[in-house]
């Protein structure tokens, strides 16, 4: 079952723009996000900084992601008018692999 987030950011053509990603709901009590990557899945376009598990609590659309319970990004690199599709993997402390997809659109 592919899992989608609700929320829709937007950039314009040379933002630099944090994405982020929370695995609060998805993760088991205790369990926390080890290692992480992001890729976009429909185009070839964009660039990420180097994702990292979140270290202190972030706040994400209403909801407070606890120290390893979140992947944060920057992406560069959109096209205009253009619909993106982030794909954020999570390995965590309990070996399991969890992948969640994010809609992302370039004004």
């Amino acid at each position: 079952m592919t899992i989608r987030a609700n929320q829709k950011p937007s950039v314009s053509v040379g933002e630099v723009r944090n994405a982020a990603f929370s695995f609060v709901h998805a993760l088991d009590a205790g369990e926390v996000i080890t290692s992480s990557c992001v890729t976009e899945v429909t185009t070839s376009d964009l660039t990420f900084t180097t994702s990292t598990v979140n270290s202190s609590a972030h706040v994400i659309a209403t909801t407070t992601a606890s120290s390893g319970q979140a992947i944060l990004v920057q992406v560069s690199g959109q096209s205009a008018n253009t619909n993106y599709i982030l794909q954020f993997k999570a390995i965590t402390d309990a070996s399991q692999t969890l992948i969640r997809y994010a809609p992302f659109w370039s004004d």
